[in-house]
């Protein structure tokens, strides 16, 4: 049997642009998963140091405050960026031709949500470094003595939503770009015009996926970097921000890479397609010029005019020194 006709063709040639960036993401997850051990041991040292000291100094206190309401602003723009984003990504689903289509893309999102979420709900903390990213935090701030349990239990509610907005995140923007290249017919001809159409919406779901990557990773260092904020010695501080600041950067580079999978390959079609279309139907100047319509139409795919694009693209990979410098305003 021929695998793809298994499915209407549009949709199958809209999933070839669905494979390299879910394959981008699965890497990530999986090397993080396999290389990131021992992480959650850092939380036992954060632990013990703080067992030892007799009494929380005023400058801890301060410093824990600090650091719990610049968690929480990062808390409050994640979800109103998030907000801004589903409205988008359901506006792009429900474009779709048919509700066939909309069933389908809307069903792979939430299977691979649901296997990222039982997987993570399944296996310990102790032997999963996606996990940890939650518990090194939590874990801290549970033996801290600090905390009361109905504030630990705010906490851990507020991550548990966080961390369900974050499966969703990028399985409906990978279906959102399928959605954008499906209506792209293979034998049908269209103008150049209904290609910018698609070009501006590609344009429009990478600066939103890459706005929710970059509050995601600054989130991630904020959060990773509170239980620090209990530790009195500037050189502890350093040696276990330094580590913070590696796991965020990586995940901003994953996010980066998945961006950019999704969009390269999107963009270079609907540019060549839309050249394609100029010389055969365009007028006089048109045909014999396209690329001059391109560029005015920010449609040609080269690295200076897809410069805004790049930027966006690579925002997730270089925020982590950003999303530092806000750390620093907790311990100086």
């Amino acid at each position: 049997m021929n695998f793809p006709r298994l499915i209407p063709e549009h949709i199958f040639f809209a999933l070839r642009f669905f494979l390299a960036p879910f394959l981008t993401f699965i890497l990530a997850k999986t090397l993080f998963e396999l290389l990131a051990f021992n992480f959650l041991d850092l939380s036992q040292v954060v632990n013990q140091y703080i067992s030892q000291a007799r009494d929380i100094s005023s400058a801890v206190k301060i410093n824990e405050i600090k650091a719990r309401l610049l968690w929480a602003t990062s808390v409050m723009v994640y979800f109103f960026i998030t907000i801004g984003f589903g409205a988008f990504i359901w506006d792009l689903l429900r474009s779709s031709e048919t509700k066939l289509t909309l069933l389908f893309f809307t069903v792979i999102a939430i299977v691979i949500s649901v296997v990222e979420t039982s997987y993570l709900l399944s296996v310990e903390s102790t032997v999963s470094p996606i996990a940890s990213i939650f518990n090194f935090t939590f874990d801290t701030l549970s033996g801290s003595g600090y905390f009361t349990l109905n504030q630990l239990f705010i906490v851990h509610t507020t991550l548990d939503i966080i961390n369900l907005i974050s499966f969703l995140v990028v399985p409906f923007g990978l279906v959102a770009g399928c959605c954008i290249m499906h209506k792209i017919p293979l034998t049908l001809h269209k103008d150049a015009e209904f290609f910018l159409g698609r070009s501006e919406q590609l344009k429009k779901l990478i600066t939103a996926g890459s706005a929710v990557m970059v509050i995601g990773v600054i989130h991630m260092q904020l959060w990773l970097n509170w239980p620090l904020a209990f530790l009195d010695g500037t050189e502890k501080i350093t040696q276990l921000k330094s580590i913070t600041v590696l796991i965020c950067q990586y995940w901003g580079v994953s996010y980066s890479l998945i961006i950019a999978a999704l969009y390269i390959p999107a963009a270079s079609y609907l540019s060549n397609q839309a050249k394609l279309a100029l010389q055969q139907g365009g007028d006089r100047e048109q045909r014999q010029d396209p690329a001059k319509w391109l560029i005015e139409n920010h449609m040609m795919f080269s690295p200076i005019a897809s410069l805004p694009q790049i930027l966006t693209v690579i925002a997730p990979m270089l925020v982590g020194t950003f999303s530092s410098a806000l750390s620093d305003l907790v311990f100086y």
